[in-house]
């Protein structure tokens, strides 16, 4: 603490000395250079790697393409589904990672397996297709009885 206390009394002491003698410190620079150089090996960095896309509406797509099954017509709710989109854009290793019914998860599969395929990711760095993994949501509403 003590140190401190000398530390301080010394900068307010050369403070007021510098500031005695007639010196002012200008806080408003009148001129700033700005030096700007161009790297041309700099590359630009994506920052978020091109992910997985389905060509088209997904939803859409989803929707006309859904079949609740009549014995579960009452029951609604998501079903998690996480799957491989592959380098050619084919699907496969279609996982259940939250489910709601066996006959709504089976559909929800049946669902993923028959999509068309997708857009692959990219990787990164090379902008080469890679395999990654993608989740959606299959999303069952209760059905109205006629």
């Amino acid at each position: 603490m003590k140190v401190y206390k000398i530390l301080s009394y010394i900068f307010f002491l050369t403070l007021s000395i510098y500031t005695s003698k007639g010196n002012n410190i200008d806080i408003n620079p009148t001129k700033i250079d700005v030096i700007v150089e161009k790297d041309s090996t700099a590359k630009p960095m994506l920052l978020v790697p091109p992910m997985p896309s389905f060509k088209g509406n997904l939803q859409k797509w989803l929707r006309k393409n859904i079949r609740h099954p009549e014995a579960a017509d009452t029951i609604e709710g998501r079903v998690i589904v996480n799957f491989l989109v592959q380098k050619d854009g084919r699907i496969s290793d279609i996982k259940i990672l939250k489910g709601l019914h066996p006959l709504l998860d089976a559909e929800a599969i049946r669902l993923i397996r028959s999509m068309p395929r997708w857009n692959p990711a990219l990787d990164i760095w090379t902008l080469k297709p890679k395999d990654e993994r993608f989740t959606i949501a299959v999303v069952f509403k209760k059905r109205d009885k006629k």
